[in-house]
């Protein structure tokens, strides 16, 4: 079955949100960076505000991210259901790596980084 419009915005507002969240941004940082109040951005996370074309294009460059990624399996329910379930765990693991990350010495950051690079070509 395909989703309804009302489905249709808030997938694209748990998108948004979860794409915040992944890039370590606050909804004030969105906000500011796609020329819309942080209030706005919670509302479009939350889907009770529908995100125009316009507004997406500022939202996806504020979040660094392709428009398509906020479009991807709006037709299919179980696939996105998993999705984001996946995203959503993939995303906490993520913020707390960066955010124990940020937290070293700069010299420990650079072997970390060094030992990633290796650990990605094996």
């Amino acid at each position: 079955m395909k989703p309804g419009v009302g489905d249709v915005d808030r997938r694209i507002g748990a998108r948004l949100k979860l794409r915040r969240q992944q890039r370590g941004l606050t909804q004030r940082d969105v906000g500011h960076a796609a020329g819309v109040s942080c209030q706005q951005v919670q509302k479009y996370e939350a889907g009770a505000n529908r995100i125009s074309a316009s507004m997406l294009w500022h939202l996806a460059n504020a979040l660094n991210t392709p428009v398509t990624y906020f479009y991807r399996d709006l037709g299919d329910d179980t696939h996105f259901a998993k999705a984001t379930l996946e995203a959503r765990d993939i995303s906490r693991r993520e913020l707390n790596f960066l955010s124990n990350f940020r937290a070293m010495p700069e010299t420990y950051q650079d072997s970390v980084r060094s030992l990633v690079k290796i650990l990605s070509q094996s």
